[in-house]
């Protein structure tokens, strides 16, 4: 059996999701194992902003998280480094909640997650100002138009051992030991804690669903700014390129599934990252995203076939209770969306796949992540198999209509 640990390095998007820092030239103090004490009270605040306050869904949506020290005194803080991730940082906490004050249920969907290591110190001199981006609707589960309310926090160092985990100096990751302190879905905000130390901001966003007109022209931006991004042809800032949440929606499915099937055998890590769409068809919530993700899989074009490799792996994602390869403990988030009638044809489709000789597909064996994470076709089909017969059960009713307004 392989390791579950691989070096963090691999684990790297070619294009991430900015968290670097804008302007704030902090300074790095020696490092510390003892918990860092909180500034006091008043000497620091953080505010958020936003290029607008009225978005599509499907625009990238990001918003600034800006923490300003107020004090005369300098202020020590902790920082994940990590801008060159694609995931969401797990220090930062984003809650939202609707114009009637009805919290929006939080994604805590694991395989999406960032990690937390603890950094050197850092230090924020009198007056500066910290900025980090970030994608709000990473953290959430939101797919109703209207006006919302983010509170964003980050733990900055000053909120205990939970928020803060070492990782090795070899910068190996187990997925089991990083992600196990996760929270589940009824978790409680942590600035709602009484002993929460790091200053909350919100900020209001009106979201707004385009029609179909509307959306192509939206979708044909990104697609534009996601090819410039891999062939090279021009720089396109980081928070510019889509996150799959962004386009986890029916409206974009049609979109999604014709650029898919009319890619010409592109590189695999070109297709992984940055291209947001096969996860985004992975997280719509609508029968339609499954039905779309089964053709992606069936789809036999030899120039398609990285195409079929990875619509395979997101369709396994989707199965309820599906769990990650080598985290039994673990399961990935059941989406709405699926219904028992599916079953037979997923199970065809699957039988297929066992039956494809390994060297007909790219499985990138040349990275213990992809096989940790993403086994080949023929490994997918057997494993599709096994879920239908060891672990499915019938399940489900129909689900509400909207689900991330509990």
């Amino acid at each position: 059996m392989r390791q579950s640990i691989v070096p963090i390095r691999r684990f790297l998007p070619i294009l991430g999701v900015g968290l670097a820092a804008v302007g704030a030239h902090a300074q790095d103090a020696p490092p510390s194992l003892s918990p860092l004490a909180p500034p006091p009270e008043g000497a620091v605040s953080a505010t958020l902003t936003s290029a607008k306050t009225r978005w599509y869904f499907g625009e990238p949506l990001l918003v600034q998280f800006n923490l300003t020290n107020k004090s005369d005194s300098p202020v020590t803080y902790t920082d994940d480094d990590d801008s060159s991730f694609r995931f969401r940082s797990i220090r930062f906490r984003v809650q939202a909640t609707d114009e009637y004050g009805r919290h929006v249920l939080p994604d805590t969907d694991y395989i999406r997650m960032g990690y937390a290591q603890k950094l050197p110190h850092k230090i924020l001199a009198p007056g500066q100002t910290l900025t980090r981006n970030l994608r709000p609707l990473e953290y959430i589960q939101l797919s109703t138009p209207g006006r919302y309310t983010f509170r964003v926090t980050h733990d900055l160092g000053w909120n205990g051992p939970l928020f803060e985990r070492e990782t090795s100096e070899t910068k190996h990751f187990n997925f089991d030991v990083h992600f196990k302190d996760i929270p589940p879905p009824s978790y409680v905000y942590p600035g709602d804690l009484a002993d929460w130390k790091s200053p909350i901001a919100q900020i209001e966003v009106e979201l707004v669903m385009p029609d179909t007109s509307h959306a192509r022209q939206i979708f044909a931006d990104a697609v534009d700014k996601c090819d410039a991004a891999t062939s090279g042809n021009r720089p396109i800032p980081p928070h510019e390129i889509p996150s799959p949440a962004d386009f986890a929606h029916p409206v974009y499915l049609s979109c999604m599934k014709e650029y898919l099937l009319g890619l010409k055998n592109p590189a695999l890590g070109q297709l992984t990252y940055p291209s947001p769409f096969f996860e985004a068809i992975t997280q719509t919530p609508a029968i339609d995203a499954i039905r779309a993700l089964i053709e992606l899989a069936d789809f036999k074009s030899a120039s398609g076939k990285n195409v079929r490799l990875l619509a395979a792996r997101c369709l396994y994602t989707r199965l309820p209770g599906s769990q990650p390869i080598n985290s039994p403990r673990i399961s990935y988030r059941t989406i709405p969306g699926w219904d028992d009638s599916l079953a037979p044809a997923v199970r065809k489709l699957a039988a297929e796949l066992a039956s494809l000789p390994e060297s007909a597909t790219d499985s990138r064996q040349d990275s213990e992540y992809a096989l940790i994470l993403h086994p080949s076709l023929p490994q997918l089909g057997a494993k599709i198999l096994d879920y239908f017969d060891t672990r499915y059960r019938p399940v489900m009713t129909s689900p509400p209509a909207s689900q991330d307004i509990p």
